[in-house]
């Protein structure tokens, strides 16, 4: 119940459970499983499923190479894939906050991206979201699967290419 964790180089699954700790992961291979409430989070370069419940602190999931499903409430967000592979669908769900989600050049999926309150935007040609859009979907490469379900009650940005990783402290 509060300061910081730092977890480095795991192989195999890592479940954290927080108060008001903040939370940094890289470079897992495994499934990440992480509750945390009232404090910020920063994974990134997992190769395995992530799993995140977020109460109160924004999220950033970098370099990501698995399904993700995310649920965060009070905080923005930032998933960024390094690579989409297989078939195992995400979810992303925002409440009282932003959404930016990066997909690879190279991704081949189909998305769907809704605001109840917010706006859509998209940098990507396949997926643009015309003006004060709340309800986009289209493919990117070949587009069947897996889905990527993107729902938000605040503003959603969609792009291709990965954003500079966070800097451990």
């Amino acid at each position: 119940d509060g300061g910081s964790l730092y977890g480095k180089g795991n192989q195999g699954s890592v479940t954290v459970r927080s108060r008001r700790t903040e939370v940094k992961l890289e470079g897992i291979t495994g499934e990440v499983d992480l509750d945390t409430t009232g404090a910020a989070v920063v994974v990134q370069k997992i190769t395995g499923h992530v799993t995140a419940v977020v109460y109160g602190g924004d999220v950033q999931l970098l370099e990501i190479q698995g399904a993700v499903n995310l649920d965060i409430g009070g905080g923005n967000s930032e998933v960024a894939w390094a690579a989409i592979a297989g078939d195992k669908d995400s979810l992303l769900k925002s409440n009282n906050g932003d959404l930016t989600v990066r997909f690879p050049a190279s991704a081949s999926c189909r998305v769907t991206a809704r605001s109840s309150s917010g706006h859509i935007t998209s940098d990507i040609p396949t997926l643009k979201a015309p003006a004060d859009a709340t309800e986009i979907q289209g493919t990117l490469g070949q587009g069947q699967r897996p889905q990527i379900e993107i729902e938000a009650d605040g503003n959603v940005h969609l792009s291709t290419g990965a954003k500079s990783p966070a800097a451990p402290s």
